[in-house]
């Protein structure tokens, strides 16, 4: 009877190490809220090129059909959690456009999920 041996890699790490395997993301989008209502209905597009911060200086610009994505959000926040804000610069909404909803916004962050924040703004609201 042949009898094969196979090798068991065993990986440890240390808390900081693990973190990246912990970390919550933040997606979202900054829409045209044409009803006004400050969600994303159907046919409502994204805004391009909108900036947003956050309470870390961090900066980040929306994509061509106004989507933004903060990798690991909550670096330093641990296993237990944490408050996520961000801020829209209101001077980066295409001319004549005004928020419709909150500004800035707060999610809450658990360890290893994604999170979701949208932005609102239409003409003339």
């Amino acid at each position: 009877m042949l009898s094969l041996a196979l090798p068991i890699l065993l990986l440890t790490t240390s808390g900081a190490a693990a973190q990246p395997f912990g970390c919550s993301d933040v997606i979202g989008t900054v829409f045209d809220d044409r009803n006004g209502n400050g969600y994303q209905d159907a046919g409502e597009q994204g805004l391009p090129g909108v900036r947003l911060a956050t309470v870390r200086g961090w900066l980040v610009t929306t994509d061509a059909h106004g989507r933004f994505h903060v990798v690991c959000a909550n670096e330093e926040a641990g296993r237990i959690g944490s408050a996520f804000i961000m801020k829209l610069d209101a001077r980066t909404l295409p001319t004549g456009y005004r928020l419709t909803t909150e500004n800035p916004r707060a999610v809450r962050l658990t360890a290893a999920k994604t999170a979701k924040l949208n932005f609102g703004a239409s003409i003339g609201r």
